[in-house]
């Protein structure tokens, strides 16, 4: 059994860095693909029993099973990114944002629209978002009646 560990670990030190290569020109971070060699080097190490007795056959089966890892890799990517994609959508649909709003409060002082987003956006009291800003609870209530009456006043202001 240490002799065919042996071995495997000449090819793994033999065939590392064409690995990374491998992956490195198959995927778009570099970290993937050095996650992918280790993700590749465990599955040899499981199935050392099936490694091939030729040298040329042995890296011709690593590529092999390295190249069933990219292809779970992709599949995963692609359902990682179609969840994202549906998430993004119905997101769209279930949270409506009231035209104009949006941008009345993007021209609101940083203190104060903090404020208003935490109040009204996150469903946080005055008090608390208060304490997450950092901010005197007093102090914090002065910013957010000064927000909601710059906001009624901007609001009304593109109604007309």
């Amino acid at each position: 059994m240490t002799a065919r560990h042996d071995r495997m670990r000449s090819l793994v030190e033999e065939n590392a860095s064409d690995l990374l290569h491998y992956f490195t020109r198959r995927v778009a971070l570099p970290e993937d693909a050095a996650d992918l060699v280790g993700e590749t080097m465990l599955t040899v190490w499981r199935r050392v029993a099936d490694l091939p007795r030729d040298d040329v056959k042995a890296r011709m089966w690593m590529f092999g099973v390295a190249r069933k890892v990219l292809s779970n890799h992709q599949r995963g990517r692609q359902r990682s990114v179609a969840l994202a994609e549906r998430l993004r959508d119905e997101l769209r649909v279930a949270v409506p944002q009231p035209s104009g709003v949006l941008d009345v409060i993007e021209t609101l002082p940083e203190t104060q629209r903090e404020l208003i987003l935490l109040v009204h956006g996150d469903g946080f009291s005055i008090t608390d978002a208060a304490k997450l800003t950092h901010t005197n609870p007093s102090t914090a209530r002065t910013r957010y009646a000064t927000a909601l009456a710059s906001l009624r006043e901007a609001l009304i202001k593109t109604d007309h």
